[in-house]
C-alpha cells in the first residue's frame, strides 16, 4: 500500500469492520404465527411464505408489485401477501440505514448507510470494485480530492434514495445500505478521466468508458423497468451522475494537477 492509496484501504477496512459488527446483532423484529390464509413476502428472495401479519407490516394482495405498496394496499386480506422489510436484519443496520421516509429525522444515516452492507456477497463485490478502481482513482487525483469525490458521490446516491418514493421506485420505509452509490461515482469519474484505460471484466480487457456506459446504462434501464429486487438502482445512478461531474472537473478544470501527478 502506498500513501496515495491509503484512503481507499481505510474505507474498505471501515466497511469490513462495520459489517462484522452488524452481523453480531442479527434478529427478527417479530416472530409471526403461521396461518393458512395469509403469507409473508420476503423482499430479498422474492418469495411468499405462509405467515400471519405482524406489527408494522403492510397487508396486500399477493399479485401486487411489492415495490409500489402503500397504506391503500391494506384493504384486501383474502390470500394476502404480507410485505415485510425487517425480517432477519441486524439491529445496527436498522438503526443506521438510510430510510427515505425518516431521512429528515436521522440525517446522519446519509453517511452511516454508506459503510454498511446486507450480506457477505454485497460487501465482497463492492469492496472488490473499490479496491481496484478506488486505488487507481486515488493515485490519479490524490487522497484529499479522492475522499471528497467518494463522499459526495455517496451522498448523491443518498439523494437518489430520498426522491425514489416520489418516482415510484421504492417505498418510503425501505432500508438502504451499501457503498454502491459512491462506487458508481468512482466508476464514472475514472471513465471520464481515463476513458481508454483498460480493466479486466471476466478476464477480457475492456476500456473504462465502455464499462462506465454499460453499468450506468444498466441502472437507467432498471429504473425505467421497475428496478432489481432489493437493489437501489437510483442510488447507483445518483452516485454516477456526481462522478461524471467530478470526472469532467478533474479532466478539464484541474488538467494541470492531473498532468503533474502523472509526471511525479
Amino acid at each position: 500500500m502506498t500513501g496515495s492509496q491509503a484512503v481507499t484501504i481505510i474505507i474498505i477496512g471501515i466497511c469490513v469492520l462495520a459489517f462484522g459488527y452488524s452481523m453480531m446483532s442479527v434478529e427478527d423484529l417479530h416472530v409471526p404465527e403461521k396461518s393458512s390464509d395469509c403469507m409473508v413476502y420476503d423482499w430479498q428472495t422474492e418469495e411468499c411464505y405462509e405467515n400471519l401479519a405482524g406489527p408494522g407490516e403492510l397487508v396486500c394482495p399477493k399479485t401486487k408489485d411489492p415495490k409500489s405498496l402503500d397504506a391503500s394496499d391494506c384493504k384486501e386480506v383474502n390470500r394476502c401477501c404480507v410485505y415485510t422489510l425487517y425480517k432477519g436484519v441486524p439491529t445496527v443496520t436498522r438503526e443506521y440505514s438510510l430510510v427515505p421516509g425518516k431521512a429528515s429525522e436521522k440525517p446522519e444515516t446519509f453517511i452511516t448507510s454508506m459503510f454498511l452492507h446486507w450480506d457477505i456477497q454485497h460487501l465482497f463485490f463492492n469492496m472488490l470494485w473499490l479496491f481496484f478502481l478506488g486505488t487507481f482513482l486515488e493515485s490519479l487525483i490524490g487522497s484529499g480530492r479522492y475522499l471528497i469525490t467518494y463522499l459526495v458521490c455517496g451522498l448523491a446516491g443518498g439523494v437518489g434514495v430520498i426522491i425514489a418514493p416520489g418516482l415510484g421506485l421504492m417505498g418510503p420505509d425501505v432500508m438502504v445500505v451499501g457503498a454502491s452509490g459512491a462506487i458508481f461515482g468512482v466508476i464514472a469519474t475514472v471513465a471520464i478521466i481515463k476513458p481508454m484505460e483498460q480493466i479486466y471484466v471476466f478476464f477480457a480487457p475492456v476500456p473504462m468508458i465502455i464499462v462506465g456506459l454499460f453499468y450506468i446504462g444498466l441502472q437507467v434501464y432498471y429504473m425505467f423497468t421497475g428496478g432489481e429486487a432489493g437493489v437501489a438502482n437510483i442510488a447507483h445512478f445518483g452516485g454516477a451522475v456526481a462522478g461524471i461531474l467530478f470526472g469532467l472537473y478533474f479532466r478539464f478544470v484541474e488538467k494541470r494537477h492531473l498532468e503533474r501527478r502523472r509526471r511525479y
